[in-house]
């Protein structure tokens, strides 16, 4: 359907109505090709959902919000490492002289380094997933009710939150990973430095 929208503007002003001619999307899905041959006919602006979708995503005016968006899951990805990486070296050297009694009984630094492994592999594992299904909840309950018109209304068409299974993932995946090797290189640096020194100036 195409329309004068200054005639429309000016009848709708004559009846009365005071808001915005075009309140919603009155083309769908228009097919390919559509938009450029009335551009190509001289009838005036058009404006597709998928070129808005695109200007409002990677335009220079809003290109800042998707880098800052990586900028963030960098920078969250690098604190949970440093502090796993803490976390362990504390609690590590607190319970060195319980390492030690251990190797002194006889367990292999192997097996020693297997336990710790996993037993802060577990706690970890959980902590990310934890906070990978709270940020989903977040997504979906917060989300749409922070995206709003240029006018403070509700936007049109309604907001849908979109969730890339894929690369979050992959982005769990790779935190998890992360944390298990933050967690094996800090547990063999400590294993090896809880020998059988450490009985001698403790009360073993």
């Amino acid at each position: 359907m195409l329309a004068d929208a200054d005639a429309m503007s000016r009848t709708l002003l004559a009846a009365g109505r005071l808001d915005p001619v075009v309140d919603a999307w009155w083309v769908a899905d228009p097919t390919p090709g559509a938009a450029a041959r009335v551009r190509a006919l001289g009838l005036g602006t058009v404006v597709t959902r998928d070129e808005t979708r695109e200007q409002a995503a990677a335009g220079p005016l809003r290109a800042t919000v998707p880098a800052a968006q990586r900028l963030l899951v960098v920078a969250a990805s690098v604190l949970l490492l440093a502090g796993t990486a803490l976390l362990l070296t504390a609690d590590l050297e607190a319970r060195s002289l319980e390492v030690a009694r251990l190797r002194a009984l006889g367990l292999r630094r192997r097996s020693v380094l297997a336990c710790l492994v996993v037993q802060h592999g577990l706690v970890l594992t959980a902590l990310v997933l934890v906070g990978a299904a709270i940020g989903l909840l977040v997504t979906v309950v917060v989300g749409p009710l922070l995206v709003r018109s240029d006018v403070g209304l509700a936007p049109v068409p309604a907001v849908r939150w979109v969730w890339p299974v894929g690369g979050e993932a992959l982005l769990v995946g790779g935190l998890v990973a992360g944390c298990l090797a933050v967690t094996a290189l800090v547990a063999l640096l400590q294993v090896r430095r809880s020998d059988t020194a450490h009985l001698r100036v403790g009360d073993a």
